[in-house]
């Protein structure tokens, strides 16, 4: 087995193969991002109804179940800086409609790039809390939906109250009670929530994905041709005199 290994790196098949794999990642991530660009593009078209297939409706619903699950990752100091904390509550839901039994979800921290939708009074949950579920869907609560080829990209209801999480801060006196501050009334919106397969959010996700795929391959591939240059070169050379490391191979054995 060591032989074969050594015959791999002596021959630059390693390096090959890892360059292989590399564009072949890169480009699925690329096709990836490319079909989620024409997904948007489509969804965007889609709210003038151009066809039966590619139209973009608003029916009426009904909750039958919702949840929320909060990730939070507390943040922490390193030596040149201190990196932020990072939450996000995914709130899931349980629709019933023409279409039938469909479970969607909506996040706190959905992925971007900036772009906008193309409707008004959109807007993204915050909070940690599944006070966000409890205040303003209740199972039975009838909304509506806007369905894209068969997927639910907005949840539309009449009104709903955000509560901000207050922030408690520590007090000196242990015996003493803690400090609630930035806790201001309620907002109320008339609002549209996305969905996390809306394609704006997809087309982010895609291009995040393409973006670390390609910066974590350049890195590897610098990382294995740093550590390979002698048998790099040693390769060039044999390509330019075979009957050279023929000899060597012939001696070896």
């Amino acid at each position: 087995m060591r032989n074969f290994f050594n015959f791999m790196i002596d021959r630059g098949i390693f390096i090959v193969l890892a360059t292989v794999l590399c564009i072949i990642v890169v480009l699925y991530t690329n096709i990836r991002m490319e079909k989620a660009k024409t997904e948007l593009e489509e969804y965007f078209l889609a709210k003038s109804c151009p066809s039966e297939e590619n139209c973009r409706e608003k029916i009426e619903a009904k909750v039958l179940e919702s949840y929320g699950v909060t990730v939070f990752v507390k943040g922490f100091r390193t030596k040149h800086a201190v990196l932020p904390s990072f939450s996000n509550t995914t709130y899931g839901f349980k629709i019933s409609s023409i279409m039938g039994i469909n479970e969607v979800e909506i996040t706190s921290n959905p992925p971007s790039n900036g772009t906008s939708f193309d409707i008004s009074n959109v807007h993204i949950p915050t909070g940690r809390s599944t006070t966000f579920i409890e205040v303003n869907f209740v199972d039975g609560q009838k909304i509506y939906v806007e369905v894209w080829q068969k997927k639910i990209t907005f949840l539309y209801v009449d009104e709903m109250v955000d509560i901000p999480t207050p922030i408690i801060q520590p007090t000196p006196n242990p015996n003493s009670q803690p400090i609630i501050t930035n806790n201001p009334s309620p907002n109320t919106y008339e609002i549209a929530l996305p969905t996390t397969i809306h394609p704006i959010f997809r087309q982010a996700s895609a291009e995040k994905d393409f973006f670390y795929t390609f910066l974590i391959c350049s890195a590897l591939l610098i990382i294995v041709y740093s550590s390979q240059y002698k048998n790099i070169k040693q390769l060039i050379n044999s390509m330019k005199n075979p009957r050279k490391i023929n000899r060597r191979d012939a001696e070896e054995t």
